[in-house]
């Protein structure tokens, strides 16, 4: 299994939330208390596992988020503001990716023959 990690900051209409996602798996990582109280009072509890108070900053958070799981546990980054994935088709040029957890899984076991356990989804839609 794995779990979703999605730094956010003053965005409290988390449009990645809107994505054919396992609500249950989410983890939303704000920077303060008073971030804290401002999504918990304006996300639905049923888009998310968790909030959790980590640091300001990106670069703080992202190591936040690394530190926060467990060695071994199977994480997916994913910014705030994704409104759709797509992965490069040859044939057909961008396609949207309709099974996420599909997607997620076969990711992980790709990543297990080299001991890893954590990306993320790229913010733009770049086939290189």
């Amino acid at each position: 299994m794995y779990k979703i990690a999605i730094p956010t900051y003053k965005r409290y209409n988390i449009k990645t939330l809107d994505l054919p996602i396992k609500h249950e798996l989410v983890y939303i990582f704000v920077a303060n208390d008073e971030e804290y109280d401002i999504y918990i009072k304006t996300i639905p509890k049923d888009k998310y596992h968790k909030i959790i108070v980590g640091e300001l900053g990106i670069t703080n958070q992202r190591n936040f988020i690394r530190n926060y799981f467990n060695d071994g546990e199977n994480i997916v980054s994913i910014d705030d503001d994704i409104e759709k994935v797509v992965k490069w088709d040859g044939y057909k040029g961008h396609i949207t990716v309709e099974n996420l957890d599909e997607l997620f899984i076969l990711s992980f076991k790709q990543l297990s023959r080299d001991n890893l356990n954590l990306w993320g989804i790229n913010s733009v839609a770049n086939p290189f």
